[in-house]
């Protein structure tokens, strides 16, 4: 999301859009946008909490599942840290890997440039450029 990159705060309307998108990657765009307070109201989290399941780690929302439970960024159904009892994804938990890295989506926040106002011209200037 540009959001992350322009620092740009979601509106409600768009929130809720959001919400209710079952994807992956978009889910986790949105997390990282609520951890960065670029939104005007929290997460519906339902349909990526059903995702936070052992099973999960082997279907299409595998990257959710092991991503959100790393991070801390849902809770994990059942009350089970399912990412580190799986052989396969708990090593990779063990070894701190990780498909989504926060910072390079959004960038450290630079200072506001001043914009610098533009020069009207004089009224000698235009009067030279008319002519008179």
């Amino acid at each position: 999301m540009g959001c992350l990159a322009l620092n740009l705060k979601l509106r409600d309307a768009a929130v809720d859009a959001i919400s209710g998108c079952d994807d992956s990657v978009v889910a986790l765009l949105a997390l990282d946008c609520e951890k960065h307070k670029l939104l005007s109201k929290p997460l519906d989290k339902s349909i990526w909490n059903s995702h936070m399941t052992a099973d999960a780690l082997y279907e299409k929302h595998w990257l959710l599942a092991y991503e959100a439970n790393i991070k801390k960024w849902l809770p994990n159904k059942g009350g089970t840290d399912h990412v580190h009892k799986d052989a396969n994804f708990g090593f990779l938990k063990a070894n701190k890997v990780s498909f989504y890295n926060s910072r390079l989506a959004a960038p450290a926040r630079p200072k506001a440039a001043k914009v610098p106002l533009p020069k009207l011209p004089t009224v000698a200037q235009l009067i030279t450029f008319a002519g008179y």
